[in-house]
């Protein structure tokens, strides 16, 4: 089972008549809209943040004849104050002085917000965002080899060591069985080497059940699925990948039911229930660190996964399974991966626009998998911010 979900909306006849934003593919709210709830509409913040007045805001110093000034015309045409106030929010307030600032207006807010993503589209191309990956395996499995050839070329050298010799000297096993025994060894070591299939996912899967021979290769593969980990996993549970390295059964189990329970919870919701996730928190809190009911725990599930499932629709096939092969790999336990690509699903179902949006980068700047999320998160919250200028009805909104 796949954590990838195919968006809804691209099933839809009219779905090039809603991408009406530039660079985008089907248009969506990805995780910061709507979802039901007993019949009941709420709303979900995605990555938009705002903070309490300060005084540190560097605003125009506006007298109030200029605000009725901006607002005169409006006024005497409509006789609508409320409305006459929304068109000058909309439209900003130009000073006519080149030593005061300007008042921009939600729709020069927006404008920027558009022409900011796409110059990212424009900048960055989604090639081959697992090239550094294969660069760094590639290297692993040479040092691997390096160290298996000069173990046997210290193997093939008989007879007792005479003089002065060096560490590596010292460690030549003198009894020719033990040589035997080393030369049978590294041949088996690059036998496995070389039967490791060129696909990323199964290349993974075989070196995390080699025995390496040499210590700095071990390492650096070790260190390597650590970031892999870090990367891919925490987009779907906040410190998944600490919770499931070096685990033993019983914590795997303890993650399992963790990821069971939640699906639980949302499965509740989305049949039109109110599930009460007090004691989910209590169990499970440490992976929703702030979360004190159901409505958190959603939003900051939608948070983390709206951007792998962005890169995931933004790929093309053969770069998403390959990207979808190296997370199972990652995740080595079938249930665990079956179980997180269920709540990738049931998210998907519980926000009516989907999860994750298809971004269409036409640039020339590689992005490797890192980079790629980054700036997935970054189109979203761009998104998310222009959606909230989008929907503010009145000045009371703002």
């Amino acid at each position: 089972m796949s954590f990838y979900s195919p968006d809804r909306r691209d099933l839809r006849d009219l779905r090039e008549a809603r991408a009406s934003r530039s660079g985008r593919g089907p248009s969506s709210r990805s995780c910061g809209q709507t979802f039901l709830r007993d019949s009941r509409e709420g709303t979900l913040a995605r990555e938009a943040r705002f903070r309490a007045w300060d005084g540190s805001q560097n605003l125009p110093d506006l007298e109030a004849d200029e605000i009725m000034d901006a607002l005169a015309d409006d006024l005497m045409a409509e006789g609508d104050l409320s409305a006459a106030l929304r068109r000058l929010m909309d439209r900003g307030w130009k000073s006519g002085d080149p030593t005061r600032q300007d008042l921009r207006g939600l729709q020069d807010m927006m404008e920027r917000l558009r022409q900011r993503r796409q110059e990212l589209l424009d900048r960055y191309k989604l090639g081959d965002v697992l090239a550094d990956v294969r660069r760094q395996l590639d290297d692993i499995e040479a040092t691997e080899r390096s160290g298996i050839e000069r173990r046997l070329d210290e193997a093939s050298r008989e007879g007792p060591v005479n003089g002065p010799e060096s560490g590596r000297e010292r460690n030549r096993p003198d009894n020719p069985q033990l040589r035997n025994m080393l030369r049978d060894m590294a041949a088996k070591r690059l036998d496995q080497l070389d039967a490791l299939p060129s696909e990323l996912g199964g290349r993974i899967r075989g070196l995390q059940e080699y025995d390496f021979l040499e210590p700095e290769a071990r390492d650096r593969f070790n260190g390597l699925v650590a970031q892999l980990q870090r990367q891919v996993l925490d987009q779907f549970v906040s410190g998944l990948s600490d919770a499931i390295k070096g685990i033993t059964p019983e914590d795997l189990a303890a993650n399992r039911d963790m990821v069971r329970d939640l699906n639980r919870l949302l499965q509740e919701r989305l049949a039109g229930g109110d599930p009460d996730a007090s004691e989910f928190l209590q169990k499970h809190g440490r992976f929703f660190p702030g979360a004190r009911n159901l409505d958190d725990i959603i939003e900051q599930l939608a948070q983390r996964m709206a951007a792998m499932q962005s890169l995931l629709r933004s790929m093309t096939p053969e770069q998403r399974a390959e990207l979808q092969s190296m997370v199972d790999a990652l995740l080595r336990d079938d249930r665990l991966r079956w179980d997180l690509a269920q709540l990738a699903a049931t998210l998907d179902e519980l926000l009516p626009e989907g999860l994750g949006d298809r971004y269409r980068f036409s640039g020339d700047q590689p992005l490797g998998l890192d980079g790629a999320l980054e700036q997935m998160a970054r189109l979203q919250a761009m998104e998310s911010m222009e959606d909230r200028l989008d929907s503010i009805g009145d000045p009371g909104d703002v």
